[in-house]
């Protein structure tokens, strides 16, 4: 029986773990809700303190402290409740009352009306769920690449840096993989977050929680490299990259920016094969490059129908 329970639970998906553990944020939402309620005391202290002419240094801070937790509790959803509507309204006129300056030097937020947050309360909860379901997933891929910008003056056009792009997280490493082929075959490289105007992709790494490497690949051909298991190679590659490092740094010395940014693209590619030690003959990396197909070789709708025996 106790050996079925382990089972089931090593099978669960990461959102149905989340969806029937996420009661533990509860204690979060109370943490925060007592340190609006000490802060409320902190700011009552500071106004006695005022009307005896004692000036207190710690004022400032508490004003920032105030404006970062109703700023949280907004976001989260957690001024629900009409004693809770209360505090962070005794808490906010506090501080407007005793240095309105500041309040508004640190941004300090509106209130909504109390109808209004517990409207909005479900869709915030429902996204911090989301969230950790996200975060709580094995597996993350990260892309590297060159990143297009706008030079600060439009005038003078554009640059490319290197830059990294998070794809994501997912339960496998299979869903991992295939992150990387609908970014590629949706060109969706998420250059809104990075105020970016393209990105040309180079290589990408699969990490689990702990960031160690599980895989890499070639972004630009969506083809995952065999992890090298030969020391002798591995020492190799080390020494290979190394040299190239070298002189991408020279030649960086010497302004030839793009000459170093290829010299550093090629050392990353040498490094393809090299994974955490825990990951190495891994039987689910194997399974995963096994059952990898390339979108080139894969059928599309239409001729999976045309291929269908009824």
């Amino acid at each position: 029986m106790n050996t079925q329970n382990v089972k089931t639970a090593a099978t669960k998906t990461t959102e149905t773990w989340v969806k029937q553990n996420f009661d533990v944020h509860l204690s979060m939402r109370t943490n925060r809700r007592v340190s609006l309620a000490k802060l409320e005391g902190d700011l009552m202290k500071h106004r006695a303190m005022q009307k005896l002419g004692v000036d207190t240094e710690e004022l400032f801070d508490d004003l920032q402290l105030a404006v970062a937790c109703i700023t949280t509790m907004i976001d989260r959803g957690d001024i629900v409740t009409p004693s809770g509507y209360e505090l962070a309204s005794s808490v906010r006129s506090l501080a407007i009352e005793l240095y309105p300056e500041a309040w508004e030097a640190v941004d300090g937020p509106d209130l909504p009306e109390l109808a209004w947050l517990q409207a909005d309360a479900p869709g915030c909860r429902e996204a911090e769920r989301q969230l950790y379901i996200e975060n709580a997933r094995p597996f993350g891929v990260t892309v590297y690449g060159c990143m297009e910008f706008h030079e600060d003056d439009r005038n003078l056009g554009t640059y490319w840096q290197d830059g990294a792009i998070c794809l994501g997280r997912a339960d496998s490493i299979t869903e991992a993989m295939e992150l990387l082929v609908q970014a590629d075959l949706n060109n969706d490289w998420q250059l809104s977050d990075y105020d970016a105007l393209s990105f040309q992709p180079k290589t990408v790494t699969i990490t689990d929680l702990a960031h160690r490497v599980v895989l890499r690949g070639n972004a630009s051909k969506l083809e995952w490299t065999v992890p090298e298991t030969d020391p002798i190679a591995l020492e190799r590659m080390a020494g290979q990259k190394e040299a190239l490092l070298s002189q991408a740094a020279f030649e960086s010395g010497w302004d030839n920016y793009e000459t170093a940014r290829m010299l550093r693209s090629e050392a990353n590619l040498l490094e393809l094969g090299t994974v955490h030690a825990v990951w190495l003959n891994d039987p689910k990396v194997a399974k995963a490059l096994r059952e990898y197909r390339h979108p080139s070789k894969r059928l599309d709708e239409t001729e999976l129908m045309e291929n269908l025996e009824f």
